[in-house]
C-alpha cells in the first residue's frame, strides 16, 4: 500500500525527469531506451494506480470494521 505509493511517485518522478532529457536531445539516447522509459512510465502509473485502490479498500475496510465494532453492546457481554 503505502511503500508503493511511494515507489510508484518517485518513478514517476524519474521517468518525467528521464523523458525531458530524451527530449532535449534526442539522438544521445536510441530507440530501444525511449520506449524503456514508456514502458517504465507505464508500470509506474499501473503499480501507483493499485497501490491508491488497496489504501482506499483498506481505509473503507477499516471505517466498516470499526463502526461495526463500535455498534456491539459492549456493556451487555
Amino acid at each position: 500500500g503505502i511503500p508503493g505509493l511511494i515507489l510508484g511517485i518517485i518513478a514517476m518522478v524519474l521517468s518525467g525527469k528521464a523523458k525531458g532529457l530524451y527530449e532535449a536531445d534526442p539522438s544521445v539516447y536510441s530507440l530501444g531506451s525511449y520506449k524503456n522509459m514508456k514502458a517504465g512510465r507505464t508500470c509506474a502509473i499501473i503499480g501507483l494506480c493499485l497501490s491508491a485502490a488497496y489504501v482506499l479498500f483498506v481505509i473503507v475496510y477499516l471505517l466498516i470494521v470499526g463502526t461495526a465494532l463500535m455498534a456491539m453492546p459492549w456493556d451487555r457481554m
